[in-house]
Order: C-alpha cells, then sequence, then structure tokens
C-alpha cells in the first residue's frame, strides 16, 4: 500500500509547484488568458479506490450490504462510525 501511495506522490508532486505560478493559456475562443494549475479531485471506480485507501474491494465502502449482493440497487443501512470505533 505504500508503494501506493509513494507512486502517487512522485507523479504528482511536480504539480504541486505549478499551484503557485501563474501560465498564459491559450483558451478555446483563442483568448490568452491567466492560469493556475490545481488537482481539485480523483475519480476513481471501486477497485481503485479501494487499493488507494487499504480496504477490501469484497465490502461496500459505503453501507452494509452483504457480500454477495453487491452490484444489488437495493438500500441497506450505512455503516455506523460509532460502531466501528
Amino acid at each position: 500500500m505504500q508503494v501506493l501511495h509513494d507512486l502517487l506522490k512522485f507523479i504528482l508532486r511536480p504539480l504541486s509547484n505549478l499551484i503557485w505560478d501563474e501560465h498564459d493559456i491559450k483558451c478555446g475562443d483563442e483568448v490568452v488568458r491567466k492560469c493556475y494549475f490545481w488537482v481539485a479531485g480523483w475519480l476513481a471506480d471501486h477497485m481503485e479506490n479501494s487499493a488507494i485507501h487499504g480496504i477490501y474491494s469484497t465490502r461496500c465502502t459505503i453501507c452494509e450490504s452483504p457480500q454477495d449482493r453487491l452490484g444489488d440497487l437495493q438500500k441497506y443501512p450505512l455503516h455506523d462510525a460509532q460502531q466501528y470505533r
């Protein structure tokens, strides 16, 4: 797991220097604007999310869905954070 975190840090580190500098970028309307680069989000499917956060891929991260019912569109109770503490 630490290898994945170190790899993401290595890949994204050059972007961290770009956020403080303004860059002249030609936009789609041909106007040059001053832009700043920000990484604002990360999209991941269930397997990638499981790997990044080091959690079981055979469990729902949000609700108490049984393992054999993953993917069903039924409503199950949400995880209770107090119970897991």
